[in-house]
């Protein structure tokens, strides 16, 4: 966990200090996110919305590209007939690029490619009935903590001079390396787990 901090510090003070150059276009936005698949596995029956909403902000370089920074929060519940709940939540900060194909004006859709890199920390908990006890709790904390990355295509509307709808469409990768030692239900396990989400999703951006 301390190393996956020092990743994702290490990578906003960079973005931050590449902002020093950025145009005097800053951006807040928001967007609807939404996942071609749950957060947690069908053995675990997780009830975690397919949908996200997030804000974020960012600023334009002077050649063009967009950076911006964000965090997306999503709970979890999962309630078996017979074997008690498990709750809990993700916390999932951003960090992205866009690369517009020509300038963004008022009346224009311009195309867009992107990228992202994003952490994933989460928590969970079960109560007294829970069939999973505290090491499959803590496998399934790991499973769906990953980091990854994202690269996609979109394009933008200008609605006004300062007010921006968006679509996009990609492809998420995400990489967490789970274990349990003495589980009631995954016993001992250790993996190396590797998933690719398609995603879209649309976004608002206001400019000052």
């Amino acid at each position: 966990m301390y190393h996956n901090w020092k990743r994702l510090l290490a990578l906003l003070l960079l973005i931050f200090a590449v902002a020093g150059n950025a145009h005097s276009a800053n951006i807040l936005g928001v967007r609807w996110l939404f996942q071609n698949m749950e957060l947690l596995p069908d053995d675990f029956a997780g009830n975690s919305p397919k949908m996200t909403v997030s804000p974020y902000l960012g600023g334009y370089l002077r050649s063009g590209e967009f950076l911006y920074i964000g965090t997306a929060y999503n709970n979890i519940k999962s309630d078996f007939d017979a074997g008690g709940e498990i709750t809990g939540r993700i916390i999932q900060p951003y960090a992205g690029i866009r690369y517009y194909i020509g300038p963004r004006n008022k009346r224009d859709v311009t195309p867009y490619i992107g990228a992202e890199f994003y952490k994933s920390f989460t928590s969970l908990k079960n109560d007294a009935d829970s069939v999973y006890n505290s090491e499959d709790v803590q496998f399934l904390e790991k499973l769906y903590a990953p980091w990854g990355f994202a690269f996609s295509v979109g394009a933008d509307y200008g609605a006004a001079d300062a007010l921006y709808f968006g679509m996009e469409a990609g492809l998420q990768w995400a990489f967490s390396k789970p274990e349990a030692q003495g589980g009631s239900i995954y016993g001992n396990l250790k993996q190396d787990r590797r998933d690719i989400r398609l995603y879209t999703l649309i976004h608002i951006d206001f400019l000052w």
